[in-house]
């Protein structure tokens, strides 16, 4: 239970100066709670969206660590709640990933020897000639493009 820290009031106070402490207890456990979860969710909303990448699938592991917070609020409101949901929330998405591993062993010989060709190479050489041609002049960028225009329109014609 919280301890209410403050100054005493007169009627607090006895005749010999000492102060009475005041323990209030929290109206209900949920109550608690949900005034830790509506403190909490924001971070950990980011926490889980860093750990998965993924909006819907950070608000279920928030949903999920919320769920067993609550479980064990008496032990986890002793230290830092905060921490304890944290906690939680990374051991729930260490168990999605050891529960969705999957691995397919291929024999050796089933591996292709050289990868697919991407377009890669094709759109950096198309990237270094647009910026070769922007390093010209507009005189020169025009003279530079009637052959390949003359080219095309000539087969377009043929």
């Amino acid at each position: 239970m919280p301890i209410v820290a403050g100054r005493a009031s007169p009627d607090q106070t006895s005749d010999t100066g000492a102060v009475r402490v005041v323990v209030t207890a929290p109206a209900d456990r949920a109550a608690e709670f949900t005034a830790f979860m509506e403190s909490a969710a924001p971070a950990l909303a980011r926490t889980a969206w860093l750990l998965c990448g993924d909006e819907h699938q950070a608000e279920e592991l928030v949903q999920q660590a919320f769920t067993r917070t609550y479980l064990a609020w008496p032990r986890a409101r002793e230290g830092s709640p905060l921490a304890y949901a944290r906690r939680t929330l990374a051991n729930l998405r260490t168990d999605t990933w050891r529960k969705r591993r999957r691995e397919v062993l291929l024999d050796p010989a089933a591996v292709p020897d050289a990868g697919v060709p991407s377009d890669a190479d094709h759109h950096a050489e198309r990237d270094r000639l647009a910026r070769a041609l922007d390093t010209l002049s507009r005189r020169q960028r025009i003279r530079a493009r009637l052959p390949a225009l003359a080219s095309v329109a000539w087969l377009s014609c043929g």
